[in-house]
């Protein structure tokens, strides 16, 4: 990604910390170690149940 502006990467990394953090906090307050699905549908419904009840 040569072609992007400096402030573009340096706001693409700020985006990427705010995930971080999004992450760690529903990793400790949501256990995602084990999907109860093994359909790609089945993961992604339970990821979206996660992020509502959050």
């Amino acid at each position: 990604m040569f072609d992007l502006s400096e402030n573009t990467i340096i706001l693409l990394y700020k985006c990427r910390w705010n995930i971080e953090i999004l992450f760690k906090q529903l990793n400790q307050n949501f256990e995602l170690g084990y999907f109860y699905a093994d359909s790609l549908e089945g993961i992604k419904t339970l990821v979206w149940i996660v992020l509502i009840a959050n």
